[in-house]
Order: structure tokens, then sequence, then C-alpha cells
């Protein structure tokens, strides 16, 4: 598997990583790219606090980002991601989008909805499969979001 290249993408990506021992995104043959499942945390420190990765505030210790912010900080740390993996058209390359969140309601059904037809824009459509499930990987995540995309070179 050694033609397989890996990255982290930005510093949380890196430590988030080597804490749960994976990568944020691969490149595989035929310019595939595919990126793990991006949560809301701050792409800096890796919290999903407003308290910060080392809990500065220890009143805002339980307080988590809103879903709002979360899935902000989700597509954020996606396009760092096609970026550094060679997706230079962004959104514009992936073609599947999965998207898991707890306690899945209208409302923040519609908060995705918005923000991949603004990052997509009104002619690209990836696929997409919104799933709710009952708890993600870490306390106060209220979003995931997993994408593949194509590098641009290779779908020529």
């Amino acid at each position: 598997m050694s033609s397989l290249k890996y990255t982290d993408g930005y510093p949380a990506g890196a430590r988030i990583g080597a804490m749960c021992h994976y990568s944020q995104a691969v490149i595989l043959p035929h310019g595939i790219v595919k990126l793990s499942g991006q949560g809301g945390w701050d792409r800096e420190t890796g919290s999903l606090s407003p308290a910060g990765a080392n809990g500065q505030d220890a009143s805002k210790e339980k307080e988590f980002f809103d879903v709002a912010t979360q899935i902000d900080n989700a597509f954020a740390a996606i396009e760092i991601l096609l970026r550094d993996t060679g997706c230079s058209n962004g959104w514009s390359d992936v073609y599947l989008v999965r998207t898991y969140q707890p306690n899945l309601n209208s409302d923040d059904f519609s908060v995705l909805v918005s923000k991949l037809k603004e990052k997509c824009g009104e002619n690209h459509r990836p696929i997409w499969t919104a799933l709710g499930v009952d708890k993600l990987a870490l306390e106060g995540m209220k979003v995931e979001i997993e994408v593949e995309a194509i590098l641009p070179t290779a779908s020529k």
C-alpha cells in the first residue's frame, strides 16, 4: 500500500489523528480522494468548546459550540483537506457527501443544506446521504461530515 498518500491537513487534524491512530485524508490510485469524517472542532485547538483545548475557561468546560458553528468548522476543515490533497476546484471536485448527526432535526438539516448549497453552488450536486445517529465519537460533537472527491487531473 505504499502508493497511498495520507495527510492530516491542519494542526488539530494531526493531533486528533495521532491520538486515535488514523489519518484525515487519503489519495487512492486513479485520483480518488477520501476524507475521514470531519467534526465541528476548532481547526487549531481541536476543541469542541469555546473554552479551548486546554480548558482555559473552566466555566465553559461543558459548553460546546452550537450546531451551526460545528457545521462551519467541519466544512472549513474539509476545504483545507481538499486543497492539501490537490483538489484545486474545492467542492466542485466532491462527488459524495455523508453527514452524521445525533438528534437530527429539520432545523439542523436545513443548516447543512444551506451550507452545502453555498459551497457547491446551484450547478454542482454531489450525491449525499444524511444519517441520524445515536452518538458521535467525542462528547459534544453535533456533526461529522465525510466526503469523497476526485482529483481534477484524474477526471480528464
